[in-house]
């Protein structure tokens, strides 16, 4: 299951680099993302959170802008 999932968020169509070194990278971010996400939000992670995290590391989103993103995404209890 967390394969499937880390293989559609990943987007395997659109590779950083094609050498070896290029593709681990980017495999090994992929995977941290979806763990820290499961891990802070306790649920799977979707496109959507994986996008915004991404944009986030990059520096195109503030801290304030994922929390803020995070927190709308959550179910009332």
């Amino acid at each position: 299951m967390f394969l499937r999932t880390f293989k559609q968020l990943l987007g395997c169509r659109h590779l950083i680099s094609d050498k070896h070194n290029g593709v681990e990278i980017q495999a090994s971010r992929g995977m941290i993302v979806c763990l820290l996400i499961l891990l802070s939000t306790g649920e799977k992670p979707n496109k959507a959170m994986f996008q915004m995290a991404s944009f986030y590391v990059i520096g195109l989103a503030s801290l304030k802008e994922l929390e803020a993103f995070i927190a709308s995404r959550r179910k009332p209890k």
